[in-house]
């Protein structure tokens, strides 16, 4: 070894010799704590003893002076005066067995002062809190201004930046070991690594160490296949190439298990084990599924309450018994999003049926072999009926007129329970009275204070008008093809008129009647001017368009297929414009019509048809061309009245000689004049699918005689239909119809204007030809001239999402016929199912109705389908 080399061997040498006497020859400056504590000075001289021994373990040098010191600048000049580098100083607080240790660290020179505060819960750990404290003394010593620098080690997959954003120690921060700590526990709960250590170097920088856990190279599900590994893998956070986490393992065991629980699988076992591959860099998840018997709810029990109470309960859960329609109902699975939803229907319900202190739990949930037990625990309470009823306020009307309008008042009358959906019903009716009167933001509030001595339960009805309101302007917004005077012109409020809630709902039932738009909504938008406001009108336009197809079956047609196209609110101008054929073996026909509500936005509408038919009947072929012209106008708000004018053209022949003389008299060509007129009152709220209202109508045709043509007829026609409204989806709707045809000369009415009852829209479940008067002398289907037909269905509406609706029916008619019959000779009854659906495909109707009585001709007859379909576009 040179010279050289040997020289700077002996100075490096010298370096490291100097910077640990410089290490060594550190002292501390111990000043005595500031104790407030029971046993001062015993506690003054056991932390005397425990710092003094901490600090020389840490090998540093402890001068100690009986100096009491209060800030930094003390603490300092006594460092200086004592020859020590460094001072300690601080208080000690103890309440009961926990202290708190708050201590200064200063240079004797400008520079570090740090304060450290470490907390016990128990004297015992006063010894290892003060170890503690000394190691962060020790970092400060060691630190020259936080740490410079972090550095992740050991990372194979996982980014070292996701592990430095977990950790609590940032550059600049001085090193902690409490913080460290806190570093290692934040990265070891990510769960990737088998180890992690932490620690600050000699250079300030923060060093972590990590041993990541391996890779996973494949996943494997196995066990019961009522979920499939495609659909269970594809479910999981777990995925290949992923390093391994237990945490994230754990998480999708649950998913697995609810997977099955979905599919009614509750007593689910999901485990799983770590193959490591040969090579030990990389691991195979095996995933194990015991799925078990697969459980229904087979019981649903509303225990505290009597059993009649236990039926209604049942009926406002999701959770219900499982049974033989469960495929379709989806009745007897257990979803967890049910179970709070339906212990907040059960209380809510009681709360609604009078049991106003009533508390429903959370329901127990017993899973058995055979099947789930539910119990809903319920603690009823007092089932209060109403005592007092009054108003308060400023009443626009008397107290008589008040009562008459609410419902409450004939449940207390009938000394019935409360019904909070009653009273709720009142305060929206008083509400309505008073937008009535130009109060749009009228409240009304109530008092109900409960003598729960009697079970009675005061019901006051606070009436606050607030404002009168008048409207500013009217705004329409989402008519992006109607055109707005098509919307204006429906309105019964406009510009500076006063706010009316009762023509608002008006106006959103006329426009809902248009069935141009799918929703409206009316808004109030302050104008920052008092007592007036904007009405915002809000629409979702509907598909206006639609193409329609039927297929339909009867003994004489056979297959017979009908389809139309049309459209509604042609141009967004409110014009309607359709074409619609049919054809069949025997008969075929095409019609073409436009409509337009309303001409030039006045009242007056106007429709026109031109259409083209060839039937082939059993006893004649009968071709037509012609033409029909309308105008109606109303005659108040719900009832408009009607004008029509049909000109027809149309040639009988291949009459046969058995035929009646009803069909022999019009032989050859001939020109049908008829003129009709009517009345038209309708008051539902949609013609979708109207919840309330009526429609009626009476019409009188007149042909031949003083107009012209060769059909000489009078024939009036009238209908009345209801609709109630029994919940949400649930609608009752009947309808009566009549006709009655009489002679018009001496020539016999024409037989394609008599009366023919069958089919989808008259008496389901028979065809024309089964429920038609016959010539009593040919047995030839001829009609009735007249008739009487209805039906009476339940409209439920089971799914609002899809429209879907099944509705069961009773249809009944019966018919006469003026020369040999009177009304009530024949009667016709049917009853059956029919389901409505607004589909993708369009309106589908499917009908299926038994005949309960026999034909016309006395044949008994088996139940038939029919259906309708329709797409719009």
């Amino acid at each position: 070894m040179n010279k050289k080399c040997i020289n700077i061997l002996f100075v490096l040498m010298m370096c490291f010799s100097l910077a640990g006497n410089a290490f060594a020859a550190s002292k501390v400056l111990l000043l005595p704590f500031a104790v407030n504590a029971q046993g001062k000075n015993t506690v003054q001289a056991s932390l005397d003893e425990l710092f003094t021994n901490s600090l020389r373990k840490s090998g540093l040098q402890v001068v100690k002076r009986n100096i009491q010191v209060g800030d930094v600048a003390s603490a300092r000049a006594a460092a200086r005066n004592t020859g020590a580098d460094y001072a300690l100083y601080g208080t000690y607080n103890q309440v009961g067995e926990s202290f708190d240790l708050d201590m200064r660290f200063v240079t004797a020179k400008n520079g570090v002062s740090r304060s450290i505060s470490k907390q016990g819960a128990h004297l015992l750990m006063l010894s290892s809190v003060v170890d503690d404290s000394v190691k962060t003394v020790n970092m400060s010593m060691r630190s020259k201004g936080g740490i410079q620098d972090i550095v992740v080690r050991g990372t194979l997959l996982i980014d070292p930046e996701r592990i430095k954003n977990v950790l609590v120690s940032r550059i600049g921060d001085t090193a902690d070991a409490e913080k460290l700590d806190e570093d290692i526990r934040a990265v070891w709960a990510m769960g990737y690594f088998n180890d992690v250590t932490a620690y600050v170097d000699n250079n300030d920088v923060l060093i972590v160490d990590v041993v990541e856990k391996p890779r996973i190279n494949a996943i494997r599900v196995l066990g019961d296949d009522a979920v499939s590994e495609e659909d269970a893998l594809g479910a999981i956070q777990t995925q290949p190439g992923k390093v391994l986490n237990e945490k994230a393992i754990i998480n999708d065991l649950e998913i697995i298990k609810e997977l099955y629980r979905k599919q009614g699988y509750y007593l689910v076992e999901a485990k799983y084990n770590i193959q490591p591959t040969e090579n030990k860099k990389g691991a195979n998840l095996i995933i194990n599924v015991e799925a078990g018997n697969k459980l229904y709810v087979k019981e649903v029990n509303m225990i505290g309450v009597d059993e009649d109470m236990q039926d209604e309960l049942r009926k406002v859960t999701k959770i219900r018994k499982h049974h033989m329609f469960s495929w379709f109902t989806k009745y007897g699975i257990l979803k967890e999003e049910d179970i709070e939803g339906d212990t907040q229907q059960v209380q809510g319900y009681l709360v609604q049926s009078g049991y106003l202190d009533a508390i429903a739990a959370r329901p127990e949930i017993f899973y058995e072999e055979d099947g789930i037990i539910v119990n809903f625990n319920i603690s009823p309470g007092i089932r209060y009926k109403i005592g007092q009823i009054g108003f308060r306020g400023d009443l626009l009307e008397s107290t008589d007129e008040l009562y008459e309008k609410i419902k409450l008042d004939n449940i207390q009358k009938d000394e019935e329970y409360f019904n909070l959906t009653a009273m709720q019903d009142d305060i929206q009716t008083l509400k309505d009275l008073y937008t009535h009167y130009g109060y749009a933001f009228a409240n009304v509030d109530v008092d109900t204070p409960l003598d729960k001595a009697n079970g009675l339960i005061d019901v006051y009805f606070i009436l606050q008008p607030n404002e009168k309101v008048y409207i500013r302007n009217v705004i329409i917004e989402g008519n992006h093809s109607t055109r707005d005077n098509v919307i204006l012109r429906e309105l019964r409020l406009a510009d500076g008129q006063a706010y009316d809630g009762s023509k608002v709902q008006r106006s959103i039932d006329r426009l809902n009647m248009t069935s141009y738009f799918k929703e409206v909504n009316v808004d109030l938008l302050p104008t920052g001017v008092s007592g007036e406001v904007d009405m915002k009108l809000s629409v979702v336009e509907n598909d206006t368009g639609r193409v329609g197809l039927g297929i339909g079956y009867s003994t004489y047609d056979n297959i017979g297929v009908s389809a139309n196209i049309q459209k509604d609110n042609l141009f967004g101008k409110g014009y309607s414009v359709g074409l619609q054929g049919y054809v069949s073996s025997k008969k075929s026909s095409m019609r073409g019509y436009f409509v337009n509500p309303r001409v030039n936005d006045t009242n007056l509408g106007f429709t026109a048809n031109i259409y083209s038919e060839d039937y082939e009947w059993s006893s004649y072929d009968r071709k037509a061309t012609g033409t029909e012209l309308g105008v109606f106008y109303p005659i108040g708000e719900y009832t408009r009245i009607v004008l029509n004018y049909k000109l027809e053209y149309y040639e009988m022949y291949n009459i046969q000689p058995y035929a009646s003389s009803a069909i022999k008299s019009y032989e050859g060509n001939n020109w049908a004049s008829v003129a009709s007129t009517g009345i038209v009152r309708d008051t539902t709220n949609s013609s979708r699918f109207p919840t309330r209202g009526t429609k009626e109508s009476i019409f009188v045709e007149y042909g031949g005689g003083v107009i012209g043509g060769t059909d000489d007829f009078i024939k009036v026609r009238g209908s009345y239909g209801a609709y109630l409204g029994l919940g949400k989806n649930h609608v009752l709707h009947g309808r009566i119809s009549g006709v009655a045809v009489y002679k018009n000369g001496d020539d016999p009415i024409p037989a394609f204007e008599r009366v023919y009852i069958g089919g989808m829209s008259t008496l389901r479940g028979y065809d024309y030809e089964d429920a038609s008067t016959l010539d009593p002398r040919t047995q030839e289907v001829i009609g009735a001239t007249k008739a009487v037909y209805g039906s009476v269905e339940y409209i439920w509406r089971i799914s609002e999402e899809y429209s879907i609706a099944a509705v069961p029916f009773f249809d009944f008619a019966t018919l006469s016929d003026e020369t040999y019959e009177t009304l009530f000779d024949k009667n016709f009854y049917s009853a059956g199912l029919e389901v409505r659906w607004n589909s993708p495909l369009g309106d589908l109707r499917f009908a299926y109705g038994f005949p309960l009585t026999d034909a016309y001709n006395g044949e008994s007859l088996n139940g038939r389908f029919e259906f309708t379909m329709g797409r719009a576009f």
